[in-house]
């Protein structure tokens, strides 16, 4: 049970630090197609390059949340379940672990963010 319960936050944080990683690129390849553009001289095939780069970076965006959606209804879903039944001895101790505790601290943070 607490097994499960660490995969399902860790799948949470990791798609939650791929996202925010997504958005920071996407930020700087803008930046940077902006200052190509303004540069003179500059080989298209540059300008092209950067923009297909970020073209295909702001394409991960809308995967990466889904993805989190996913992977915060997935944890809500499996904590709701041990909550539920919380008088079971495995759930009880479950909710009383460090891990529980880190998943409620994940589902904060990603629903804060």
């Amino acid at each position: 049970m607490e097994r499960q319960l660490k995969i399902k936050t860790g799948s949470l944080v990791r798609n939650q630090k791929d996202y925010i990683s997504y958005a920071k690129e996407k930020v700087q390849l803008e930046e940077k197609l902006e200052k190509l553009k303004q540069e003179e001289g500059v080989d298209e095939s540059k300008i092209k390059y950067a923009e297909t780069e970020l073209a295909e970076t702001a394409q991960m965006l809308p995967n990466c949340k889904t993805r989190v959606e996913g992977a915060i209804e997935a944890l809500e879903a499996y904590m709701s379940t041990i909550s539920e039944d919380a008088e079971a001895e495995p759930n009880k101790k479950a909710m009383e672990s460090e891990d529980w505790t880190k998943a409620e601290n994940a589902v904060k943070d990603v629903k804060e963010w």
